[in-house]
């Protein structure tokens, strides 16, 4: 294979019309451009110059490479040019994905902030739950998710991931004014085992929450559920960014999970 660095001294020659002058341009010695021109036309196998007294000239072989060696050495450039700018993220795309309740309070705020910081950089965002979102991360199609994860649920995000804690999430329970519960300053689910529950969608993070306590038989029913938020609740509860996950505050193995009260 022809080796680039000679081309470029190839095309150098061809510019400046002499050994001298292009060894001059490169900052290298007579010599040095001599051998490169030599090494390059045992590669080619052809006469790539022709050495006269008044300096050298290509050849219709060495006129040929020189057009290719142009076209390599620009994309080249291109190339380099390009990476160095993603680098700096001064171009490029970033890819995210993140659960809803995120992408409706902390996602918007990080993504005004970033776009400010790095306007050249193309964002893509789509919404996905922890176990869709790694699976995305695995295929190449995302470059970031914004996850969350108990650690009562083993599993549910890839262990290969490279994982950024970003804050531990406490949930709330809403409960009416006068409730017998609503003074409390910590529940168990276990306490809300026999009330009636407003729910979220079977994939949400609240919803399998919930579900924390059928392993102690104990597991609340929904009379209602709410499959789409119209405005944000509180976020509270460990996230991280996928290359992140969050922590919640979950129970251990065998026992229930302590949740905060505040009256509505």
């Amino acid at each position: 294979m022809l080796d680039v660095r000679r081309m470029r001294v190839l095309r150098e020659v061809a510019v400046h019309g002499s050994f001298s002058a292009a060894a001059a341009a490169l900052n290298f010695t007579q010599s040095a451009i001599s051998q490169h021109v030599a090494a390059l036309e045992r590669e080619s196998g052809t006469r790539l110059v022709e050495r006269g007294s008044r300096g050298v000239r290509l050849t219709e072989a060495g006129r040929a490479l020189v057009t290719h060696a142009e076209a390599i050495i620009s994309h080249i450039e291109g190339a380099e040019e390009e990476l160095a700018a993603i680098a700096g993220l001064r171009g490029g795309r970033l890819r995210l994905a993140c659960f809803q309740s995120a992408g409706a309070t902390l996602v918007p705020r990080a993504v005004a902030s970033f776009h400010e910081r790095h306007p050249a950089v193309e964002l893509g965002m789509v919404e996905a739950e922890p176990e869709h979102a790694s699976a995305l991360l695995r295929r190449g199609e995302i470059d970031l998710a914004l996850v969350y994860d108990f650690e009562a649920i083993p599993g549910m995000l890839d262990p290969e991931l490279e994982l950024t804690h970003l804050i531990d999430d406490a949930y709330d329970a809403i409960l009416p004014k006068g409730h017998k519960l609503a003074e409390r300053r910590q529940l168990r689910l276990a306490d809300l085992g026999a009330e009636p529950w407003v729910a979220s969608s079977d994939a949400g993070g609240c919803r399998r929450i919930t579900e924390l306590n059928a392993a102690s038989g104990a597991a609340p029913f929904a009379s209602w559920r709410r499959w789409r938020a119209r405005r944000p609740g509180r976020l509270r509860g460990p996230r991280r960014a996928a290359r992140r996950r969050s922590r919640g505050s979950p129970p251990a193995p065998g026992s229930t999970p302590s949740t905060p009260c505040r009256p509505a």
